[in-house]
């Protein structure tokens, strides 16, 4: 008897469970996952409109908080329908019956930057986030702003497979949705790349407060190695994708085809093209350095000559412990420029030089280092012919010899190709 009253008691009890289960799942649980994820990207006095969309809300409230710049603390905008923040320009626009919520913030300013959160307050709370970005009115960016930068051409010129594509495009990025991921991670460092489009998105990233251990996407770099790393960064994506949406429309591409040459013994011209990027710029940055030493590991030759010449270098602050290029000097052009002559170099030295594009809003990425040596000096060249490889090529590597090693044929290929100071051949 005492087992039958048991067994009913616990089938009324399953019976209990089984109705709260249905019913809650009639109803459906508050969700956000219709909510859009794009940033948002406005200029400065224009009013600003953050959607978030709610379903199954039920009895409980929406809340619209912000993150307060340089902390992980956020202070409430609204609760419901009702302002909490005192601030006039923000107001909450929702119809009745209906899943949006709407944020609006009249005459935006540039300190309105930030995310957004849009909570319910379920236990636990249920938050999404939304990226603004507020930038100042000029002539430049008085258009609106495309939200979608597409960047599948470049994938394709650094061959990135078909189903790997989905992955160069902002939109797209930002939607997901992606099948398998996973299936792509050999190809992020190129996609990264491509996405940053040769701009540098650091100090936006800085002040979006995004760990450093994220930063190196806001330079093209592909950094992320581990699941720690991965999983660290995942809350920071949005705010990070943010940066590169509005870095697209605002910062400076590098110049193109950087090149130099040699015009005597204590001159380089270099030359550059503008960027392909339709953004106005306003100087270039020039850096050339000195190259001590091609390579670590290459022999230096040894003699007097090499010895006086060395001596007769300027010090200059080295750039690591093991680096071989010193800095000598920066220089800043114009942006209507497209070459410059830097003087005052020694003569048959290895100079590298990299160019960056500046403008109000930032600059672009460092262009890759291009090379070139200086000539020799003309009185000393005749009064030290007959010993001039040992004279000037003392502090550079045995090209020859590598040549040698690596197969290259004795004779004219050798010497042509091998030898920089023979200077009949290789004219």
């Amino acid at each position: 008897m005492e087992f039958r009253a048991s067994n009913t008691s616990y089938t009324i009890f399953l019976i209990f469970i089984f109705i709260v289960y249905c019913t809650s799942s009639a109803k459906g649980a508050p969700t956000l996952e219709a909510t859009p994820l794009e940033p948002l990207l406005a200029v400065a006095g224009d009013s600003v409109l953050i959607d978030c969309v709610v379903k199954n809300l039920q009895n409980y409230t929406i809340i619209w908080r912000r993150v307060v710049p340089g902390s992980n603390k956020t202070e409430i905008l609204s609760a419901g329908e009702v302002r909490i923040i005192p601030d006039p320009r923000f107001s909450l626009l929702h119809q009745k019956g209906h899943e949006t919520w709407v944020l609006q913030v009249q005459k935006a300013q540039v300190n309105d930057s930030g995310r957004y959160i849009c909570e319910v307050n379920t236990s636990p709370r249920m938050q999404i986030y939304r990226l603004l970005s507020v930038v100042e009115r000029t002539p430049s960016n008085s258009k609106a702003f495309p939200v979608d930068h597409n960047y599948t051409s470049c994938c394709v010129n650094h061959k990135v497979p078909a189903s790997c594509q989905e992955f160069c495009s902002l939109q797209s990025v930002i939607m997901g949705g992606h099948p398998n991921p996973w299936q792509c991670m050999d190809h992020l460092p190129v996609i990264t790349k491509c996405l940053t489009d040769g701009r540098n998105h650091m100090p936006c990233c800085v002040k979006q407060n995004i760990p450093e251990i994220c930063r190196s996407v806001c330079t093209g770099d592909y950094g992320l190695t581990t699941v720690l790393q991965h999983y660290s960064c995942m809350d920071h994506t949005i705010p990070t994708l943010s940066c590169i949406a509005e870095g697209i429309e605002l910062l400076p591409g590098p110049p193109q085809e950087v090149s130099v040459e040699p015009l005597s013994d204590t001159e380089l011209k270099i030359k550059w093209v503008p960027p392909h990027q339709d953004i106005p710029i306003e100087k270039y940055n020039i850096s050339i350095k000195l190259v001590r030493e091609l390579s670590d590991l290459q022999e230096m030759e040894s003699g007097m000559a090499d010895q006086k010449k060395m001596s007769k270098m300027p010090e200059v602050k080295k750039l690591g412990a093991s680096s071989s290029v010193k800095s000598l000097m920066r220089v800043l052009v114009d942006g209507n420029k497209t070459s410059y002559v830097a003087s005052g170099l020694l003569p048959v030295t290895m100079y590298e030089v990299q160019i960056i594009s500046e403008n109000s809003h930032g600059s672009s990425m460092p262009t890759p280092a291009a090379r070139a040596l200086t000539l020799a000096s003309p009185d000393e060249s005749d009064a030290t012919a007959s010993n001039s490889s040992e004279t000037y090529f003392a502090h550079l590597p045995n090209i020859t010899r590598c040549c040698e090693e690596k197969g290259v044929p004795e004779g004219k290929c050798l010497r042509s190709l091998c030898d920089p100071s023979d200077d009949e051949d290789t004219k």
